[in-house]
């Protein structure tokens, strides 16, 4: 995207951390840092707990249950800063409060 944005540009994503069998692997962070070595700088970042976890597609039990989605804008620079790492939310559910 930073080849491709003109100079000033916004460019939003949206992206949910993903959840293994060991642990969470933290996606928004990493998409931070990949973009900020891209000349992407992140101008604004917040998360929200997803509430209703229901989907039109079958998972088939693959992937985990996405708690936290992520919205990034990031905007086209020419200089280039890594900042720190933003903040993990540790959301845990009863079994019976995600719909499947």
């Amino acid at each position: 995207m930073a080849r491709v944005l003109r100079p000033g540009a916004r460019y939003v994503f949206v992206v949910g951390n993903s959840q293994t069998l060991v642990d969470m692997v933290p996606l928004h962070d990493a998409l931070v840092r990949l973009a900020a070595e891209a000349g992407l700088s992140l101008e604004r970042a917040f998360g929200y707990r997803i509430r209703r976890h229901y989907m039109k597609f079958p998972r088939r039990g693959r992937g985990g249950i996405i708690l936290i989605d992520w919205v990034l804008v990031f905007r086209n620079t020419t200089s280039v800063r890594t900042p720190g790492p933003l903040p993990l939310h540790w959301v845990t559910l009863a079994p019976g409060a995600v719909a499947h």
